[in-house]
């Protein structure tokens, strides 16, 4: 079921930016040509983190299962702007909204 809801969640963000004109929808071939890392992954673990911009990051810590394409050096991340660190909290619209437990596909 999460990873439905990690396929469904980035399905409507990727539409989202369609819609604002901030994406340009790519086909799948020219996703899997243009990526140097694809892999199936669970997060693991996600942590706010405010930077020294003001913005806060969420880094999202993924244990893959299935490696596509591309050569592994360690754990890879997902990092996404907005999260609650340091007494901010900072709140991105559309934004991808990752949990600890979710798996999906990422390029």
């Amino acid at each position: 079921m999460r990873k439905f809801l990690f396929a469904i969640t980035t399905v409507f963000f990727t539409l989202s930016l369609q819609a604002q004109g901030l994406y340009r929808a790519l086909s799948l071939d020219q996703r899997v040509e243009a990526s140097s890392l694809i892999v199936e992954a669970e997060v693991m673990r996600s942590e706010a983190v405010l930077h020294a911009n003001g913005q806060v990051y969420t880094h999202h810590l993924l244990k893959v299962s299935r490696l596509f394409k591309g050569a592994l050096n360690g754990n890879p991340e997902i990092v996404t702007l907005g999260g609650a660190a340091g007494g901010t909290l900072m709140k991105v619209f559309p934004a991808l909204q990752l949990e600890p437990g979710m798996k999906g596909y990422s390029f």
